[in-house]
């Protein structure tokens, strides 16, 4: 070291480093004096809504997503370091104790200790809060699309009318109702829909929420689908009177009914029994109104409960029967009847077939004597006609008679002879 630069004395050493901690203060005022600068659209923080619902149940309203311009004062070195991304700016709303509109003043913060705010207290947001209350809703319910045509709808029943929403009641008094829409044009059975519930306004539009929560999301919907089947009513024969099933023609008016029912019981469902009908006793036809019965758990579309079953016998006949056995039943006092008419010629209207079937042998014509004027001569006296029960044919003339002559009984007299008595 140079010999000039060797210091000797202690003192002379301190006064030194004094002097040169002087220098640098003034040199340092003169290079890195007090500036300021300017940040745009500083975006804010809003804090404590937590705290805020907690302890008086407030919700903010206004709009949260906004910013300041601020301006910064520091110098000169910390100013040039300082970043957008290094500043931030919260407004904390745990101390609102007011329902509506609150001024809320809003900290700003850097990492640099001598930078400050320029007129910081004019950094106020204006917060508008508001009560949170839960509310019921009442639900109602939309169906869309359309069954196939062999189905139809049955009951609808929301099983829970209503579903809870919480949140401010400003926004809460703009709600109507809540709507569950179900489409079921895909449905083919009775089914229990799970349905997200849509909030609807007065106007009919579905209402746009910012704060309000449905603490219930979905709803059930019930929705009973009804099979729509045309079924046909049946009957059974029982032959008779020589007639069989083939021999007539059985009309049914209605043909068949609308039943309504679930599904499952419906589907094998294929005719309704109407019972029995007995063919014996009938000529020409024959009408009768029936009760049916519903099968279980199912309806009817029409309000009607029997039908009218028409039955008619084909290929209908009228034949002539040329009858000669005649019997005379009966007596007249005093005179002798004789049958004067030798056969009668009856008509009998049927089937063909079963008229082929009848003969002279299953009639009997009886002449009751016991009609006749007691006088003598011919008399014309009504016969009574009958046949085969077991046959089903009809006569066509009720009326059919004979000719019975009377004939008066003579008596002769009784003639008795005596003996003349013997001479002695």
């Amino acid at each position: 070291m140079p010999k000039w630069l060797k210091i000797k004395s202690i003192p002379l050493l301190i006064v030194s480093c004094l002097a040169s901690v002087v220098i640098w203060l003034v040199v340092m005022s003169s290079i890195n004096p007090t500036m300021t600068i300017r940040f745009s659209n500083l975006d804010v923080s809003i804090v404590g809504t937590t705290e805020l619902y907690q302890k008086k149940s407030f919700s903010i309203l206004s709009e949260t997503d906004f910013s300041f311009d601020v301006e910064f004062t520091g110098s000169r070195n910390s100013i040039l370091r300082l970043k957008r991304e290094d500043v931030e700016i919260t407004c904390d709303v745990s101390k609102i104790a007011v329902n509506g509109t609150n001024r809320v003043p809003c900290t700003v913060k850097t990492p640099y200790d001598d930078i400050s705010v320029v007129d910081e207290q004019n950094l106020v947001a204006v917060i508008e809060v508001d009560e949170m209350t839960e509310q019921e809703i009442k639900l109602r319910y939309e169906l869309t699309g359309e069954l196939p045509s062999n189905y139809t709808l049955g009951e609808v029943t929301l099983p829970s009318e209503s579903v809870v929403v919480s949140g401010p009641a400003t926004e809460l008094s703009n709600i109507a109702y809540g709507l569950v829409t179900a489409d079921i044009s895909a449905l083919r059975d009775s089914q229990v829909l799970s349905l997200p519930v849509t909030l609807i306004g007065a106007s009919g539009e579905p209402v746009v929420l910012k704060y309000t929560q449905q603490i219930t999301k979905n709803a059930d919907l019930d929705v009973s689908v009804l099979l729509r089947k045309d079924v046909p009513f049946t009957c059974s024969v029982n032959h008779g009177g020589g007639l069989t099933r083939e021999q007539v023609d059985i009309r049914i008016d209605p043909p068949f009914v609308t039943l309504v029912g679930d599904p499952d019981d419906l589907m094998d469902t294929t005719t309704i029994s109407l019972g029995i009908i007995e063919l014996d006793g009938i000529v020409e036809s024959y009408t009768t109104e029936e009760q049916f019965y519903l099968p279980t758990n199912t309806s009817c579309l029409s309000n009607r409960s029997t039908v009218t079953i028409e039955v008619t016998v084909k290929d209908m006949d009228t034949r002539t029967f040329k009858i000669e056995n005649i019997l005379a039943t009966g007596s007249v006092e005093g005179f002798d009847a004789t049958v004067v008419s030798k056969s009668i010629n009856v008509r009998l209207r049927g089937n063909r077939q079963v008229l082929d079937s009848v003969n002279v042998d299953d009639f009997v014509v009886t002449v009751p004597l016991e009609q006749l004027p007691v006088q003598a001569g011919n008399h014309i006296v009504p016969a009574q006609v009958s046949f085969d029960p077991s046959l089903n044919v009809e006569i066509i003339d009720s009326d059919y008679s004979v000719t019975v002559k009377l004939v008066p009984i003579v008596v002769e007299p009784i003639v008795r002879t005596v003996d003349p008595p013997e001479e002695n």
